[in-house]
């Protein structure tokens, strides 16, 4: 049995901070199964770490995206780029023009 994707539920965020960069986002793998997928490193550098995080559920994932959401902004950074799937019925919040080095 094949997979069933859920692209409008699909999320992803930028923060920036001075010269680093965090971005991360909630997808579904090949598999179907939700993961949680995180970089951050510095601005136009292809220097960085990334972590993929598989999930039980997609209330899961917004669970530790909200966590990860509070986090940066404890620690200073500015949301930069919200993402939403061109399907979806929410509408993302005003975007800068910035390439992410990914």
């Amino acid at each position: 049995m094949s997979p069933q994707y859920h692209h409008e539920q699909w999320l992803s965020y930028t923060w920036r901070k001075a010269e680093r960069v965090y971005y991360v986002s909630l997808e579904q793998n090949l598999f179907g199964a939700w993961i949680l997928i995180r970089h951050w490193g510095v601005n136009d550098s292809r220097r960085g770490r990334s972590m993929e995080c598989t999930l039980n559920t997609y209330d899961e994932g917004l669970q530790q995206l909200a966590q990860v959401r509070k986090r940066r902004k404890h620690r200073g950074y500015v949301l930069q780029e919200q993402g939403l799937n061109e399907n979806s019925t929410a509408s993302p919040a005003p975007a800068k023009a910035e390439a992410t080095p990914w």
